[in-house]
Order: C-alpha cells, then structure tokens, then sequence
C-alpha cells in the first residue's frame, strides 16, 4: 500500500491554513514564529520549522496526522508495527 502525495503542496498548503487560523485567532507570537520560518513549494519546509513549530502549531490547532498524539513511540511507532497488511521485513 501506499500513497502518491507531492509533499512539497502539502506542506504549504497546512502551513497557509494554520498562518490564516492563527491570524483570524488572533494569536500574534504564533503568526510572529510562524512568519520567521516560511513555508514555500520552492524550498519547502525550513528544517527550524519542522523542528520546533509544525508539531506544535498543528496540536494547537487540532489538525495533522497525529494531532492527539503525545508520543512518537506510542502515536506512531508501535501502531506501525501492528499493521498486518505489512510483512515484518517491509515494516
């Protein structure tokens, strides 16, 4: 199984909506920090953004994958590896 995505898009397009929702919330520090590290098709995300704000941003907001995940161990390693529809070497 798998998925054909351009990541690239999909990185601009959850950076632009959360920007938007910050701005109309009026959240100031996170559109300030969004800001500083841009999000754009031609570089894609910035390493610091990864890092230190998309997780953070997105929990805040209630969006992503793992919005209600509080460990990376327990939200996706461990359920990765309980998918049957892989064999062990492919997991």
């Amino acid at each position: 199984m798998g998925q054909i995505t351009n990541q690239s898009h999909s990185e601009q397009l959850a950076y632009d909506h959360m920007l938007a929702e910050y701005r109309r919330r009026g959240d100031k520090r996170m559109v300030r920090d969004l800001e500083a590290v841009p999000v754009t098709l031609a570089g894609g995300p910035p390493p610091r953004y990864v890092r230190m704000l998309r997780n953070k941003a997105m929990h805040r907001l209630g969006v992503g994958t793992t919005h209600d995940t509080n460990s990376v161990i327990t939200g996706i390693f461990v359920p990765s590896w309980m998918f049957p529809e892989y064999t062990v070497r492919e997991k």
